[in-house]
């Protein structure tokens, strides 16, 4: 009890604070967690455990207080940023991804509560994950924690390689007949101590066969490969004998309607002319794909960076899915650019405001068209059909029943694809 006073009374103290408890089974680490609410309410501070066991059996995105948008920014911040998740519920995902569900619902309880100190404790903290892909969620958090002044977070584990991914400023340490060593922390002043390298920072890049990507390709969220592929690049991490990331490079397609927006004039009007300029001085980096067990790690727009640095034309290209919810090229010094729905979206999106459906049910379509009459269940057959019809993607689907292809429809509209761009001199 008195250590969960000290705990509490350390973290009222400083804003964004990590606590770390370790030590074998048995020795009192979740004894002291059960204490430490009280201790921590007492300070004005609110409690928020990170739990994987989810109240009802949602679409990943229902699950969520905050707005579509927030949502799925909390998602990518978490390391799931994959359209096909969002529409999946939590029985549907892996060990991994529900444990950073579970940070990243953690994560939006606190933003409910903008004006209040909040700590996420963390029992068991990720033992069921393997080693790398729990040290890729333990940095994913720390990152969020410091990142965010009203929050901090208490983690008790029984394994000993964390603390390099967390950096805690208190680390208290048990056994099964005593306190080891109470609050060990940096002497330094952590406010004026530049932080420890992250563990990430041991990958490299380098150039690979295109059988690196394919290799990881069926962790991305398109199943085919590019048409074209000029250069691929390879991330390595010491904790993986095969490659932990890949970066393919492609020639551009013809008609890109970002190009205006970055290039005024150069590729435009159509010509034989502007199709050589393009196809000389443009590329695409049409696919980055991160083994999910070292994501959210930085190693997607450290391939960026790298290409960028030695790039094979003059301007570079790229369209995201995700890019507003997980800005890995704006991060690598590319210029963003919005697009506007396609046209098929827009129509579909004006039929599901007229029968007053909000977008993110799309992800949950059994429930919605359970919820639906059998008039508005027309209506909205005839519109996602005329959507994968006018889809050159989707349009083999078309026929398909109506709730699989909603679903595809929600990979699609739920996240807002977004250009990037690079020029060097």
């Amino acid at each position: 009890r008195h250590t969960a006073q000290r705990i509490a009374s350390r973290l009222a103290e400083a804003p964004s604070a990590i606590a770390l408890i370790s030590g074998p089974s048995g020795a009192g680490k979740s004894t002291l967690l059960r204490a430490l609410p009280e201790h921590l309410s007492a300070r004005a501070l609110h409690p928020i455990p990170i739990d994987a066991h989810f109240p009802r059996p949602a679409a990943v995105v229902d699950l969520f207080d905050s707005s579509l948008d927030e949502a799925l920014r909390l998602l990518a911040h978490a390391g799931l940023a994959e359209a096909a998740l969002f529409a999946r519920t939590p029985d549907q995902l892996s060990d991994g991804q529900r444990t950073r569900l579970a940070l990243a619902l953690a994560l939006d309880g606190a933003r409910q509560r903008p004006r209040q100190r909040c700590v996420l404790i963390a029992d068991e903290f990720l033992h069921n994950l393997d080693r790398p892909t729990a040290r890729s969620v333990a940095l994913t958090l720390r990152r969020a924690v410091r990142a965010t002044p009203n929050l901090a977070l208490v983690a008790a584990t029984t394994h000993d390689d964390l603390t390099a991914a967390l950096q805690p400023d208190h680390h208290v340490k048990l056994n099964l007949c005593s306190l080891v060593a109470p609050f060990s922390a940096p002497d330094a002043d952590p406010a004026t101590t530049p932080p420890a390298p992250d563990p990430d920072e041991a990958f490299t890049i380098a150039p690979a066969p295109f059988a690196a990507y394919l290799a990881l390709a069926r962790f991305h969220y398109r199943a085919a490969p590019p048409a074209t592929h000029t250069l691929t690049l390879a991330a390595h991490h010491p904790d993986s004998p095969t490659p932990i990331g890949a970066l393919v490079v492609s020639m551009p397609t013809l008609n890109a309607a970002w190009r205006s927006l970055a290039w005024p004039g150069r590729y435009s009007p159509p010509s034989r002319e502007a199709a050589k300029r393009l196809n000389d001085e443009v590329r695409c980096i049409s696919r980055i794909v991160i083994d999910p067990r070292f994501r959210a790690r930085g190693a997607a727009t450290s391939l960026i960076r790298h290409y960028l640095a030695s790039p094979q034309t003059i301007r570079t290209e790229a369209v995201a899915s995700m890019g507003r919810a997980c800005p890995i090229f704006t991060r690598a010094g590319m210029t963003e650019h919005a697009l506007p729905p396609r046209a098929q979206d827009e129509r579909l999106l004006h039929v599901l405001a007229t029968l007053r459906i909000p977008r993110s049910r799309l992800a949950t379509p059994g429930a919605l068209l359970r919820r639906l009459s059998a008039d508005q269940r027309r209506e909205l057959a005839r519109a996602a059909r005329t959507w994968a019809n006018h889809s050159r993607r989707d349009r083999a689907h078309k026929d398909h029943d109506l709730e699989p292809l909603l679903r595809r429809a929600a990979r699609t509209i739920l996240a807002n694809p977004t250009a990037y761009t690079h020029s060097i001199s």
